[in-house]
């Protein structure tokens, strides 16, 4: 059958991201479209760019939550099939620890755990296929489509943590909190392998609902490479540099240690500042290595317990030197709202 305009449309992958975006602004997010960043090439950098950055604004100088977010639209024919990580016994993933949360720049820690529950609840993968129904199965698009995410990670971290310590105002009192996730979001079936599923019980299947079942969301696991640590660490260079800069930062500290937060010397703002620049690697695996993969008709759901799970680790927040740790008990209703 001759493909039409409608076909052209729908690849463009222009109205899935405009569907996102609606869906994220009805949650309460502010959407932009287009998170740019520089990307080092064999013959030179080149500009790339992830679908849509979107942003929660709790109440002034609490916290703020960010998603990074690539769109990927797929015809009927075609499903998402994950594959379950198989480390069972030694996990390299950190359940949990898909979204990046920053309390250096506060004077108060965010509760911890705070999201374990959410990604308890589903699938914990390593891998991706894309499977036409009729004639083939690739896994191209799919690891694109993360490297997208991964290596524009960096540029949205950025652009959080300057608005998180160079607010309009520019007070030391207007700082806040940051929350942060890297999310691919389809509108292709999502099918999870089930266990114990070899190339022989594949041989024998006469249907694809032998041999894996539906989810709605899934943590992948993808860890980064060294490309993407130089990438980082490059991307990282120009925040918040200069004499304000440095004057303000000290003027934040004071703050901080004024309100009774006991700030180690690795903790203090002006070293997270310095190690997100420099050679440390602890912000790579913070930021390059988990990401959600959410089907669109889940969205809503995801976007429900994301923002329940800031809320909570807001909640939980202390000023002890060590960090509050939330009840995943207590968290979340199986519906997405806050218990």
């Amino acid at each position: 059958m001759a493909k039409t305009w409608k076909d052209y449309i729908l690849r463009s992958g222009a109205p899935l991201e405009y569907e996102v975006a609606r869906a994220m602004s009805k949650s309460g997010f502010e959407v932009s479209a287009d998170l740019s960043y520089l990307r080092r090439e064999l013959d030179g950098s080149k500009e790339h760019s992830v679908d849509i950055f979107a942003s929660f604004w709790g109440e002034p100088a609490t916290f703020a939550a960010h998603l990074l977010v690539e769109c990927k639209y797929r015809s009927p024919e075609k499903s998402l099939l994950l594959l379950q990580d198989p480390n069972v016994d030694i996990a390299v993933s950190n359940l949990g620890g898909t979204v990046v949360c920053v309390d250096h720049f506060v004077p108060f820690y965010l509760g911890t755990n705070a999201f374990l529950e959410m990604e308890a609840d589903c699938p914990l993968v390593y891998k991706g296929v894309e499977i036409h129904e009729k004639d083939n199965a690739v896994d191209v698009e799919f690891r694109r489509a993360i490297q997208q995410l991964r290596f524009g990670m960096p540029a949205a971290l950025h652009r959080a943590v300057e608005s998180s310590i160079f607010n309009t105002e520019a007070s030391v009192d207007d700082t806040h909190a940051i929350f942060l996730a890297p999310v691919l979001v389809t509108n292709a079936p999502l099918l999870v392998l089930k266990e114990e599923v070899d190339i022989k019980t594949i041989e024998n299947a006469e249907d694809l609902s032998e041999i894996a079942e539906r989810t709605g969301m899934a943590v992948l696991f993808s860890q980064h490479g060294p490309e993407y640590v130089q990438h980082f660490h490059g991307a990282m260079q120009q925040l918040v540099i200069g004499d304000f800069a440095d004057s303000f930062i000290r003027l934040l500290e004071k703050s901080i240690r004024k309100k009774r937060k006991k700030i180690r010397c690795h903790e203090s703002p002006a070293q997270i500042l310095r190690d997100m620049r420099g050679d440390d690697q602890a912000w790579c695996y913070e930021t390059g290595d988990q990401f959600y993969i959410v089907n669109l008709d889940y969205l809503p759901t995801f976007l429900s317990l994301f923002l329940s799970g800031c809320r909570m680790a807001y909640k939980f927040r202390g000023k002890r030197a060590g960090k509050e740790v939330v009840d995943p008990d207590k968290l979340f209703s199986m519906d997405g709202k806050d218990v």
